[in-house]
């Protein structure tokens, strides 16, 4: 753990960083913590003047997710929990770690770019073999100061549902994941986002 009360250039702990204004990066396993930071990377950025808010999102596989992101006015880390919607597989459940940046962020309008992966899990909260990852582009309008409605495009990386007889070689399709193969593909998420 790192923990300074002034300002430092780069920090790198395996559990926490906490500095006053970081003028570099800060790297952390758990939590980073400053005042001013716009490069931390951890599963949790505390960054009193840098990103924080909750979107509700629906994606292209009719999950509805719950996604929290935290960060620096440029780097941010997503954590997100979601839900079937459908009940066409074993997955009921999902859990998102990832890695954004803010791009452009103007009065009416923002744009980021995130990189995720998602884990399944069953009703009962057993972890399924079949991950997900995915980079998404996500403009978004900003309809107040504090909300904002966003349709993103993705392009994703899916292994086959582990329960499904397997229906070849890996696949690419332009829109929606093949459950019998690996795919690549085209999807989307659309949502709101509130800044808190």
């Amino acid at each position: 753990m790192n923990n300074s009360s002034g300002d430092v250039g780069i920090q790198i702990a395996g559990i926490a960083n906490k500095a006053k204004k970081s003028k570099g990066f800060q790297l952390a396993g758990i939590v980073n913590i400053a005042d001013s930071s716009d490069y931390p990377i951890g599963l949790l950025n505390l960054i009193k003047n840098g990103e924080k808010n909750l979107s509700l999102a629906i994606d292209e596989d009719s999950y509805l997710s719950l996604q929290f992101r935290s960060g620096g006015r440029v780097l941010y880390s997503v954590l997100s929990i979601g839900t079937a919607l459908g009940n066409d597989g074993p997955a009921k459940y999902t859990f998102e770690a990832g890695l954004g940046a803010v791009l452009l962020n103007k009065s009416k309008f923002a744009l980021r770019a995130e990189i995720t992966t998602r884990n399944h899990l069953t009703e009962k909260f057993k972890s399924l073999d079949n991950h997900q990852s995915s980079f998404r582009v996500i403009p978004a309008y900003k309809l107040t100061d504090a909300l904002s409605i966003f349709v993103a495009p993705s392009f994703n990386y899916a292994e086959r549902d582990e329960d499904a007889v397997s229906g070849g070689g890996t696949q690419w399709k332009a829109w929606g994941r093949d459950r019998t193969r690996n795919t690549f593909y085209g999807g989307g998420t659309a949502g709101l986002m509130l800044k808190l």
